[in-house]
């Protein structure tokens, strides 16, 4: 049965309550949240930028990211002082959901810097203003599939110290449209005309394996080219086997990568390796599995074109084992934010 979608691409029903993804999704983003403002926001400001938020809650009462962050900020004195947030969501009704829920948070008036609700629609129009932001800022975004997300808008976030990037990349909805002409302009809109091109030239004779990881390369070369280390997990259905989503990580930091490898390995139901960008997957039972490359786990991450200092900015993992779940949907970018949006 063919599932309803949002005009902003989320499908019908979405926040309805959470499924165990979502649940493990907020897991990950919040344990990374920890380890990095445990180090950048320490004698300067940091922020932390949710791209597609959504209400805040679940219609079932349940948090999500953004009021569970908030609630972490809240309880820090040091966080409170140097933390600015940034919560974005395209969909005005959601928005202001989103609104209140953020003005309900116990102790939110205590921040410093008051968190900023704005209605952007998320496109790639954005980049030009991400290479300019100022202070590092961890940013999460999760469209429920990848409308407004581009590889442009991306790299662009990857620009400046302390700028790491994790998204979740919907394979099995590019994947499908990378075969059909009339879908070429949202392939074009997230790969770039000339990549895109490329692709199509090249996968249509490819087996499903190496279809995929011609996809997931080219996601590979654009992160490289923006100085990153690539980190990516696969998940798959129950239903044939099949990718169905890519959750990738991209740092200019060793040791922004080997947090990250290690929430995820913590949170994942069993212990998976993590590896670079486009080797082969294996998948395990769930119906929907978190998937760690198994070919290799050498990574390119090992070998950064950054210097020592770049690489310092993160030096400690979170220690929280967080319970086994189902895998997220998710995507999250970091990046150094333009505190002046003004509100939407």
């Amino acid at each position: 049965m063919t599932k309803k979608h949002t005009p902003l691409g989320v499908q019908e029903g979405f926040f309805k309550k959470p499924s165990d993804a979502s649940r493990r999704k907020l897991q990950i983003a919040v344990g990374y949240f920890d380890s990095y403002m445990n180090v950048l926001a320490r004698g300067r400001e940091a922020g932390y930028a949710d791209l597609f938020a959504g209400p805040g809650r679940y219609e079932s009462g349940e948090k999500s990211v953004p009021i569970v962050i908030c609630e972490r900020v809240v309880a820090d004195e040091r966080l409170r002082n140097l933390v600015r947030l940034w919560f974005n969501q395209g969909d005005p009704d959601w928005a202001a959901q989103l609104d209140r829920n953020i003005k309900a948070v116990d102790g939110i008036s205590t921040l410093r810097y008051e968190p900023r609700v704005t209605r952007i629609l998320i496109s790639k129009a954005l980049a030009p203003r991400l290479e300019r932001l100022s202070i590092p800022t961890f940013t999460f975004a999760d469209p429920c599939g990848y409308k407004g997300l581009s590889l442009r808008l991306i790299t662009a976030a990857l620009k400046g110290f302390g700028n790491d990037c994790l998204f979740f990349f919907n394979y099995n909805r590019v994947n499908m449209k990378l075969g059909y002409p009339i879908m070429d302009e949202s392939i074009n809109e997230f790969f770039e005309p000339e990549r895109a091109a490329t692709l199509r030239k090249e996968v249509g004779a490819l087996t499903p394996p190496a279809r995929e990881k011609r996809v997931l390369a080219a996601i590979d070369e654009a992160l490289r080219q923006a100085g990153a280390i690539p980190l990516t997990f696969a998940f798959r259905t129950r239903e044939g086997g099949g990718t169905s989503h890519h959750l990738v990580f991209a740092s200019k930091s060793r040791k922004g990568t080997t947090i990250m490898k290690s929430l995820m390995n913590r949170a994942s139901s069993k212990s998976l390796r993590a590896s670079v960008l486009g080797i082969s997957t294996h998948a395990t039972k769930e119906s929907v599995n978190w998937i760690s490359s198994a070919a290799s786990t050498k990574c390119v991450s090992e070998r950064s074109p950054h210097s020592p200092a770049e690489h310092s900015h993160l030096t400690r993992s979170s220690r929280k084992k967080w319970p086994s779940r189902d895998i997220p949907r998710l995507i999250i970018v970091t990046h150094c934010w333009n505190w002046n949006l003004k509100r939407g």
